[in-house]
This record gives structure tokens, C-alpha cells and sequence, in this order.
């Protein structure tokens, strides 16, 4: 008992001394800090095991930004129960009090773009014009970019491009600025392929080819379409069609048909017109 006595009148213990203050300081910091990496380790845990089984019982950028918001809640209510245990701060309050419109305005004005990108992060996901994963095109200072999104913070969107550049858009320019969500996810594409032959040539052995051809660069495979667009004395057009996984592909899709459409109507004997 006495032992434990002489621990209270310890003055680490006393938040009315300047040792005391720094004690509780420390102690509610290391408190809230193991708080929020607590929120974040389960947010983090919780969107691997939806993925891992493919369903996300809530939106996985929905999730990550409220966990942000709840770091941020925790830090604040440290500091505020912080406040009420040290006597010293009612004090500061009662001073701090006849100055509050000149402090109010000041950290209004340093804190106005920080507010207005948290508050554009919250609009964005009211609205959800993207998700995580989208790929968008934006705006940016050398130019038109594009990327996928790979996080919502408080403050920024953070794009990822082919390249592997990260490109840091604020919350309030790409809440504000026209962004173009060309995400393949819903949106599809197609290669059209002309091909005119000789008169003479196999329309049906060229079409089987064509689309034995196209059905190589669809994933899964299945079956392209193959049709006669024009007929004159010199020559047979077909055009093939085929579904690929955005626009993005489009051009390269279109060089590989171009090259093994020769490659194969030569080794076959068909000829082009």
C-alpha cells in the first residue's frame, strides 16, 4: 500500500504539474496510435477476405475511406478527452475564448483546401462516379492523362498509369474538372478487319480462317463474325469483327490480325486482291 502511495504522489501522475502533462500527452498519443493501426489492420484484413472470396458485402473504396475517417475521429477524441484531464487547458481555452473570430478565420483560410478536398471525398463517394480500378482519363498540368485508380484518401485520388507513374489528383480538382471513366469493365470494343480477296478465292475457306483467326484474340475464346461488305468485278471484301477487352487494345489487336490473316492466307494459297 504505501508502495502504491508513493506512485501517486509521483509527479508524472498529476496532470496539474508539467511533467504530469507530458506523462498523459504520451500516453493518450501511443494510445490513439494503437487505436488506428488497430481500425486500419481490420479494414485492411476485411477487404482481403471479401476479395479472396469474391463479393464485397459493402464498396471496398467505401470502406478504405471511412477507415481513413475513423483514424482521423480517433486522434481527435484522444485530444479532446486529452484536453479535459489537463487542468492548464481550461485556462488556454478561457484565453484562447477572446480571440476565437481572428483564429477562426485564420485556420479557416489555411485549412480552406484541405476542407474542400475532404469534402469532395465524401461527395465522390455519395455519387460514386468511379471505383477503385476504374481507369480514367484526367487532367493534369503537362496535359491528358490516364490511369487506375488505386486509392480515395482524405485528400487526394491517387492514379496508377500503364507506365507505373503515380499521378496525385486532389479530391476537390477531380470532383470539379470532366473526368472520363473508360474503364473496360462496361464498356466494350471491337476490331473490324477488311480484307479483299480475289475473285477466284474460297469465300467460305477464307471466312472459316477469319474467324478461327479472330476467336485467338478473345478471352475466353468464341466465335467472331465474318461478313461479304462488298462485291465488284476485281475483287470480294470480307470484314471481320471482333470483340477485344477495351480501346485500349484495339490497335495492337488489329496489327497481330493484319500480320497473321497474311501469314495464314499465304501458307493456305488464298489470295488477296
Amino acid at each position: 500500500m504505501k508502495s502504491f502511495d508513493s506512485f501517486l504522489s509521483r509527479d508524472f501522475v498529476h496532470p496539474d504539474t508539467l511533467v504530469g502533462a507530458l506523462f498523459y500527452a504520451l500516453f493518450f498519443l501511443i494510445g490513439a496510435y494503437g487505436v488506428a493501426t488497430l481500425i486500419r489492420k481490420a479494414i485492411h484484413r476485411f477487404v482481403a477476405r471479401q476479395s479472396s472470396q469474391n463479393k464485397m458485402l459493402m464498396d471496398r473504396t467505401l470502406v478504405q475511406f471511412l477507415g481513413e475517417l475513423a483514424q482521423v475521429a480517433v486522434y481527435i477524441l484522444a485530444f479532446v478527452i486529452y484536453a479535459h484531464v489537463i487542468p492548464a487547458l481550461d485556462h488556454l481555452g478561457t484565453t484562447l475564448l477572446a480571440s476565437v473570430s481572428i483564429a477562426s478565420v485564420v485556420i479557416g483560410l489555411a485549412a480552406q483546401q484541405a476542407l474542400s478536398n475532404l469534402i469532395a471525398g465524401i461527395s465522390l463517394l455519395l455519387y460514386r462516379p468511379f471505383r477503385l480500378g476504374d481507369r480514367l482519363t484526367v487532367t493534369v498540368p503537362g496535359g491528358v492523362d490516364t490511369g487506375w485508380v488505386e486509392s480515395l484518401d482524405l485528400g487526394y485520388t491517387v492514379l496508377r498509369t500503364a507506365d507505373n507513374r503515380q499521378i496525385l489528383v486532389p479530391n476537390s480538382v477531380i470532383a470539379s474538372q470532366t473526368t472520363i471513366n473508360v474503364s473496360s469493365r462496361n464498356q466494350t470494343a471491337t476490331v473490324s478487319v477488311a480484307v479483299k480477296l480475289s475473285p477466284k478465292a474460297d469465300l467460305e475457306q477464307a471466312r472459316t480462317l477469319l474467324e478461327e483467326l479472330g476467336g485467338s484474340h478473345t478471352k475466353p475464346p468464341a466465335k467472331c463474325s465474318c461478313h461479304v461488305t462488298a462485291i465488284a468485278t476485281s475483287s470480294v471484301e470480307l470484314t471481320l469483327t471482333v470483340p477485344c477487352e477495351g480501346p485500349e487494345a484495339v490497335p495492337s489487336v488489329k496489327s497481330d490480325l493484319l500480320r497473321e490473316i497474311k501469314q495464314r492466307f499465304d501458307a493456305e494459297g488464298i489470295d488477296f486482291n
